[in-house]
């Protein structure tokens, strides 16, 4: 009987292992573990977990910063949205600019179909040819956005291509459907450093999309979504001012 204990014992602390043990995991996607909408990534990889958000304190980040507040998963890597939101309203597209009268055929997407992946949008539009910050505003603020100048693992997290970046509307649609917890976070984070976490809540405003209309004569829209009284298919013309948030890959 004796051993059959110990049998039952090993396999006790295997199982606390698996369970427990991995959950020192970071952000680089290798340690197979599964984040729930709202953990919070730090600056040097690791995580707080949502179930520990609501007790969270200073003591607990243990004078780490955050980065993000985590939101859905795609291709094993996590998304996470960033700290702050645009102060204003910006248009996706100047009036008379390129993207603003073409169909952009490498951003046409639903959310169900198509590009559903935005972290290529700036590259796009840069392709253009016209790219400035009075042209394409909203994209100038998502490429400057740094999460409030915090480093990820030594390194800033802003850049072109692996930077931050506008949402797809399928992007965008997911982090709609986990706004309670992500606002829960960003709730918490302000309360304990508002100067790294700027916003108490995504709010109830309307934010673009990075994805291209695909319907004949919708040349010069573009999809959202109004996270106050979501719709699906809302479309809005290039040159209207929303607000912008944004989504890294880690």
């Amino acid at each position: 009987m004796g051993r059959f204990k110990k049998y039952f014992y090993l396999i006790g602390i295997f199982i606390v292992y698996v369970l427990f043990g991995a959950c020192k995991n970071n952000a680089d996607g290798g340690s197979g573990v599964t984040h729930t909408v709202g953990d919070i990534l730090l600056e040097d990889g690791s995580w707080i977990l949502q179930m520990d958000v609501a007790n969270m304190t200073t003591e607990t980040l243990n004078n780490k910063r955050a980065v993000g507040v985590y939101a859905y998963e795609e291709n094993g890597k996590p998304h996470c949205v960033g700290l702050a939101i645009s102060d204003m309203k910006l248009k996706w597209a100047k009036e008379n600019t390129i993207g603003y009268k073409t169909r952009i055929d490498a951003l046409v997407g639903t959310e169900s179909s198509g590009v559903k992946d935005g972290s290529g949008s700036l590259t796009v539009i840069k392709n253009l040819g016209d790219y400035t910050q009075d042209n394409y505003p909203a994209f100038y603020w998502a490429e400057q956005f740094n999460a409030n100048d915090v480093l990820y693992k030594g390194k800033p997290t802003k850049g072109e291509g692996g930077g931050w970046y506008i949402p797809s509307i399928y992007e965008l649609k997911k982090i709609y459907n986990g706004r309670i917890a992500i606002n829960a976070s960003l709730q918490k984070l302000n309360t304990i450093n508002n100067t790294v976490c700027k916003i108490t809540s995504l709010g109830n405003n309307v934010y673009w999309s990075s994805s291209q209309v695909s319907k004949d004569n919708y040349d010069y829209d573009v999809y959202e979504i109004d996270f106050n009284f979501y719709s699906p298919d809302i479309t809005a013309n290039k040159d209207l001012q929303q607000y912008v948030l944004v989504v890294h890959v880690f």
